[in-house]
């Protein structure tokens, strides 16, 4: 087979992706298709729709936003920057810990008694039990 015709030409994938897009933008849906694609994506109907819970999540993470970060720098300062479980010390990325956790404990999110500082590590061994 000629060089021309390989799939890995360059020049041959420039033609089909150019023929790909001309047909494509020519292309129209009927009423029909249009209405069809419409009820696919309501959400309820959409396999990946779990009842809005994301958008409450993200509006308490937004509504926080300026809370948690003023929180972190205070458990990192408060713990001098030392995780509380093996002891590092002067850790260039620390995690800040929920001790009890933020989605159960609304009222807790943002007191600094209920954070701790923990190194990558240690956080990792905390969540999901890895080493």
């Amino acid at each position: 087979m000629s060089e021309r015709f390989k799939k890995d030409n360059p020049v041959w994938k420039k033609g089909v992706k150019e023929k790909l897009s001309k047909a494509r933008k020519g292309m129209k849906l009927s009423k029909e298709w249009r209405d069809k694609i419409s009820k696919a994506n309501q959400k309820e109907k959409n396999s990946n729709w779990q009842g809005g819970k994301t958008k409450e999540f993200l509006k308490v993470r937004a509504n926080l936003s300026q809370k948690l970060r003023v929180w972190r720098k205070a458990i990192y300062e408060r713990d001098n920057y030392t995780c509380q479980r093996c002891g590092e010390k002067n850790l260039k990325k620390p995690k800040a810990h929920h001790i009890k956790s933020f989605k159960d404990y609304p009222k807790l999110r943002v007191d600094i008694n209920n954070g701790i500082c923990l190194c990558n590590k240690c956080h990792k061994e905390v969540h999901y039990g890895k080493k």
